[in-house]
Order: C-alpha cells, then sequence, then structure tokens
C-alpha cells in the first residue's frame, strides 16, 4: 500500500480520528507541509485553535492561499484596528475586484 502525502481526504481522515485535540492539531500542521495551498486543512486547523494560534495560522495560512479572501476577514477580525486596515489593504493587493474587503 503506497501512502499519498499529496491527499487531503487522507490527512482529514486521519486528523479525525483523533480524540485528543493536540494529536490532531500535529497531524493538520504536517499535512500542511505537504499541502500548504489546501484551504480545507487550514480552516480544520484554524477551528481547533485558540483565537491567539487561530491569529498566528491565519497570517500563515494567507501566505500560503492569498485568494482567499474567508482567510483574510477571518484575520481581520482577530486584529486591532489598526492591524486590521494593514491587512485589509494587503488583501485588496491581492484581490482588487472583491467588494467584500472594501465592505469590511
Amino acid at each position: 500500500m503506497t501512502i499519498h502525502p499529496n491527499s487531503v481526504k487522507i490527512w482529514l481522515a486521519s486528523a479525525n480520528k483523533e480524540t485528543d485535540r493536540v494529536a490532531r492539531c500535529k497531524i493538520l500542521k504536517r499535512a500542511l507541509e505537504y499541502i500548504p495551498n489546501s484551504d480545507l486543512l487550514w480552516k480544520e486547523l484554524i477551528e481547533l485553535s485558540t483565537e491567539a494560534e487561530a491569529r498566528i495560522l491565519l497570517h500563515k495560512a494567507v501566505e500560503c492561499i492569498p485568494s482567499k479572501i474567508e482567510f483574510w476577514l477571518a484575520l481581520a477580525k482577530l486584529e486591532t484596528y489598526e492591524v486590521a486596515k494593514a491587512v485589509l489593504n494587503k488583501a485588496r493587493q491581492f484581490l482588487p475586484q472583491d467588494a467584500s474587503i472594501w465592505i469590511q
């Protein structure tokens, strides 16, 4: 049997078998080493994280997937007003046509 480290489904299934939050996070972080552009893996990991951890993870997620508006907006919500402004300005550079950035 061959292992496919680039299979999001296999990584998610592996993480979901764990009952311990820390173990699940560890598996998902390992998966992101192989598939850093998987929004599903990022979402799962961010959902398991504390607010402080989520902020750090979202900074990394927008670096890996700058086209994912959902991550930019979530990051802006977790930041202070001044930092959120900078985050949204940076998001506009990657997604100039997305109106949700302007609304936020």
